[in-house]
């Protein structure tokens, strides 16, 4: 008798449009507040992870829904806004170490990037791998925004 063992997840489809792997994930400082957030960043999704006493909520965005990528500076944290295209739609997150909150920025940057066709990663990239091109693109396309604006 022979089974097939693919994950559930795989059969009937083609690999790269089954997959929604996780490729950054990031947790805001328990100094900001007694049950950190965190950001999750997947290959079609972006995810915020409030929590609270007992409690935790999941807020979640495609990426085709998102607008704009917000960075928030402040003294010793910092902090992400994604907008929504739709501008009634917002998630955000506080309290995020600088430099991590900086890289899921370009992540995000990259992913919309590859998801309006501008750029094209294989999907076969192991995740470190995927990640650190999207973080290379979305920080490219950013310097040339904040270039063209002077």
């Amino acid at each position: 008798m022979v089974t097939d063992r693919s994950p559930p997840d795989r059969v009937g489809s083609s690999f790269p449009d089954a997959t929604n792997r996780e490729l950054y994930r990031v947790r805001a400082s328990w100094l900001t507040d007694l049950f950190p957030d965190e950001l999750v960043i997947q290959e079609k999704a972006v995810s915020v992870v409030h929590k609270g006493f007992l409690v935790s909520q999941i807020e979640t965005f495609p990426v085709r829904d998102i607008g704009r990528v917000v960075y928030v500076d402040a003294p010793f944290f910092a902090g992400i806004q994604i907008l929504g295209k739709n501008v009634a739609h917002e998630l955000s997150i506080h309290g995020l170490p600088k430099e991590k909150a900086q890289r899921a920025r370009h992540m995000i940057e990259g992913l919309l990037l590859e998801q309006v066709g501008d750029i094209s990663i294989p999907q076969w990239l192991e995740v470190g791998e995927r990640g650190n091109q999207l973080v290379r693109e979305g920080g490219a396309r950013q310097a040339r925004e904040d270039t063209n604006s002077y």
